[in-house]
């Protein structure tokens, strides 16, 4: 059998937090919306602003919990074995790779001055391309094995 040589876990720590953060919020407003729609402390009007506010609150936190998950599920290894590299986009041998570098995602936002530079990994091939983001992997150390095995 075709056993791996090398493998470079996710890291998903950004993504868990976001979970929890998430799950959190959503359900300390369905909560607070529980109380106050059952609340006779507050009058009609106030009660059921807040009541929309807090089940907006749920819905953002429940949505930013949902989706953290999904990130955190397409999260896979990097395996090296003799002949190929097998990414979350799959596999491709290192004859088929055409060119792999490291680039800088320069996202610049229109309104703030923050600009994201994430480093990025881009692994071309004939069939595909692979991309992996350096808050998600050691990208430095793949590259490094990626270079030594490719032809």
């Amino acid at each position: 059998m075709n056993e791996a040589q090398l493998v470079f876990e996710p890291n998903a720590g950004a993504d868990t937090l976001t979970l929890w953060l998430g799950a959190g919020a959503a359900l300390l407003a369905a909560a607070g919306l529980i109380w106050t729609l059952r609340s006779r402390q507050i009058d009609r009007n106030r009660r059921l602003v807040v009541a929309m506010l807090l089940f907006f609150v749920a819905l953002l936190g429940a949505g930013t919990a949902i989706f953290s998950a999904w990130s955190k599920q397409k999260l896979a290894p990097v395996y090296f074995y003799a002949q190929e590299l097998e990414s979350p986009y799959g596999r491709v041998a290192y004859s088929d790779i055409t060119d792999a570098y490291i680039t800088t995602d320069k996202a610049v936002q229109p309104v703030f001055t923050y600009q994201n530079r994430d480093q990025l990994l881009v692994i071309e091939s004939r069939q595909q391309v692979h991309v992996l983001s350096e808050q998600n992997y050691p990208i430095r150390k793949i590259f490094e094995q990626l270079k030594a095995r490719m032809p």
